[in-house]
């Protein structure tokens, strides 16, 4: 399941920005519904920059993936594991879903194009775009 805040600035006259934040667990489908969306809004003319956690690693993080060993360069997984350190995310502090989140999909039921047009649905709700009929 993916849940996706929409966090924005207050609106105005003039363009405003607004940040899309895709969470869920690996493999849940973050990194596809944000393909698509940006493709919703690239076809409306909104310039988009997804920041995606696998790219992120691969171009600033180069050479860390998934492994323990890459992900542990500091050996904190390795005491987390032992018990020394309590409540480390990933190992015994779970991945906790977003309290309140303004959309929630359900990444395993809906087809990826009814999950994005759900997306912009909200976003024309919440005031973030403007519907083409009133451009």
């Amino acid at each position: 399941m993916t849940h996706a805040e929409l966090l924005g600035r207050e609106r105005s006259t003039k363009a405003h920005g607004f940040t899309l934040w895709f969470t869920g667990l690996s493999g849940a489908g973050k990194s596809t519904l944000a393909a698509a969306v940006r493709a919703e809004l690239g076809r409306r003319g909104i310039p988009v920059e997804v920041l995606d956690g696998d790219e992120v690693r691969q171009n600033l993080s180069k050479g860390l993936g998934f492994s323990r060993e890459d992900r542990d360069t500091k050996g904190l997984y390795a005491r987390a594991l032992a018990k020394e350190i309590p409540q480390f995310t990933g190992v015994s502090d779970p991945y906790e879903e977003p309290l309140s989140p303004e959309l929630v999909i359900d990444t395993e039921r809906e087809e990826v194009s009814e999950s994005a047009a759900r997306v912009i649905d909200r976003l024309l709700e919440l005031g973030h775009l403007r519907s083409p009929d009133d451009a």
